[in-house]
């Protein structure tokens, strides 16, 4: 049984790559991008000494995020569903599945020091629901005009 704060992380240093996590972010570059989302919903992909490279789902429409994540169960390193379950990827293994192109939208670079909150890690077992949370939060742009965006990308 999990203790509530057991799915908190204080540092983006220490999450996990191929787990599901919630953040605040503020872009450090919120002027000059056309639209961003300050609540992004990350798979880490590689981590880098100033932050992380990651994939934000939110920039798909649910059940395009659905779609891709039914595509990253197949790199799971097991089918228990619990606290040891993660994704095996990196940006080399998702540059590689080339059948999904729509997850290119979602590769993001964030920078360590615009995180505005601990992490929140998803329970490898509530993967397939957060998915479907209405909580992106889109500045900008509506999230129609995010994902209308994110479906030309190719």
């Amino acid at each position: 049984m999990r203790e509530e704060g057991d799915n908190l992380v204080n540092s983006w240093t220490n999450t996990g790559p191929g787990r599901l996590y919630f953040v605040h972010y503020d872009p450090k570059h919120k002027k000059t991008l056309p639209y961003y989302d300050t609540f992004p919903l990350i798979i880490p992909l590689e981590r880098y000494k100033d932050g992380i490279l990651g994939l934000n789902l939110h920039y798909l429409p649910p059940i395009l995020r659905a779609k891709l994540l039914d595509a990253l169960y197949e790199t799971m390193s097991n089918d228990k569903f619990d606290e040891n379950t993660k994704m095996k990827i990196n940006y080399g293994i998702v540059k590689s599945i080339a059948k999904h192109s729509y997850f290119k939208p979602c590769i993001k670079r964030y920078l360590g020091n615009h995180f505005r909150s601990r992490f929140i890690k998803v329970p490898a077992d509530n993967w397939t629901a957060a998915v479907f949370l209405p909580v992106e939060s889109f500045e900008k742009q509506s999230k129609g005009k995010v994902w209308s965006d994110s479906r030309k990308m190719k």
